[in-house]
């Protein structure tokens, strides 16, 4: 790994987290970086899907087409999954699938229970900017201490429940065990070092169990032939890669010595798309030196991306409040 190119991703590392430091900017920040890790990592294992597709899938996805419904129900998954690891509750007890995670969940479930947990997390959203913009007044008293996480991150039974719920389906306790020593071992590497060697060790081939692929037999020549080659360009596309990339933020958190989980790959990732599964497949010094400049400038494309966020809503809180004033202009002419 370049000592320059790693050098420069710890500095952008650093200072998108600075920017993030700021009072509810991590909140405002995390619901729209979520969103698009979710959109990206799609379209990196080949189920390509816009936003709106995806929010109407969160409310029915009865409401969308046979193709479109294949195409936004991983990313629904994944933006109900990350949001329970960010709140650190994995499980909730009323769950078709709750506590007992050895045993096999019915994927009829699934969808049933990916659209409550959407609604839910929904509303939650709402409520978190309602209070946003309600903007409190900082206060002398010591704030209450966060509530402790339901299970520790990047631990066997936090990596069994994510599985669980990013998948609907359970890994086996040798998987789990192999999967947590790999981490342990790449994340004795100080730094953005760890996160990369840990990120190439949960890339390998046969770690995470791929899906059945259908016969091409009936596809046109043209058709199969492109298939195939996408196939064999993206042969860890399936759940494992995606699964690898939702681990990211608490990678950092634990290497980096982060108070906070840090920001998601896939957008940074799917800018340099072109490169990322030869970058694999080249080995781990090659895979680090590819990856450490796909960070830094996914790094600093955050922090542009927060400054946006920031002026979207100030504008939006303009207008509310200048709707506000002419609501009370208004009633007191009457």
């Amino acid at each position: 790994m370049a000592l320059p190119a790693l050098l420069d991703a710890e500095r952008q590392l650093g200072r998108l987290i600075e920017a993030l430091d700021g009072p509810g900017r991590r909140a405002l920040w995390q619901a729209d970086a979520l969103r698009r890790e979710a959109l990206a990592s799609g379209e990196l294992d080949g189920r390509k899907a816009n936003w709106e597709d995806v929010a109407v899938a969160e409310i029915d996805p009865q409401l969308l087409p046979e193709p479109l419904r294949a195409a936004t129900a991983a990313p629904v998954r994944l933006i109900a999954c990350g949001q329970r690891l960010m709140r650190g509750v994995l499980l909730d007890p009323g769950d078709a699938c709750r506590d007992d995670l050895t045993d096999d969940c019915d994927p009829e479930d699934e969808p049933a229970s990916a659209i409550a947990g959407a609604v839910t997390a929904a509303r939650g959203a709402i409520a978190d900017i309602e209070d946003f913009l309600r903007r409190p007044e900082p206060s002398d008293r010591a704030e209450e201490p966060p509530a402790a996480p339901l299970v520790v991150p990047l631990t066997r039974d936090w990596l069994a429940a994510a599985w669980s719920r990013l998948t609907g389906q359970t890994l086996a306790p040798a998987g789990l065990d192999a999967v947590e020593e790999m981490i342990a071992e790449a994340l004795r590497q100080p730094g953005l070092t760890g996160v990369a060697a840990a990120l190439f060790a949960l890339h390998r081939d046969g770690l995470f169990p791929t899906p059945e692929r259908r016969d091409l037999g009936c596809v046109p020549p043209a058709l199969g032939r492109a298939i195939a080659l996408a196939r064999a360009e993206g042969s860890g596309v399936g759940a494992g890669w995606g699964f690898a990339r939702l681990l990211a933020p608490w990678l950092m958190m634990r290497a980096c010595g982060l108070s906070a989980p840090g920001p998601w790959i896939s957008p940074a990732l799917r800018a340099a798309r072109f490169g990322y599964a030869a970058a694999v497949g080249a080995g781990d010094d090659h895979w680090s030196a590819w990856l450490t400049p796909v960070l830094a400038d996914g790094f600093a494309r955050e922090r542009v991306r927060l400054r946006v966020l920031e002026t979207l809503l100030a504008g939006w809180e303009q207008k509310v409040s200048a709707n506000r004033r002419l609501s009370s202009s208004l009633h007191a002419l009457r």
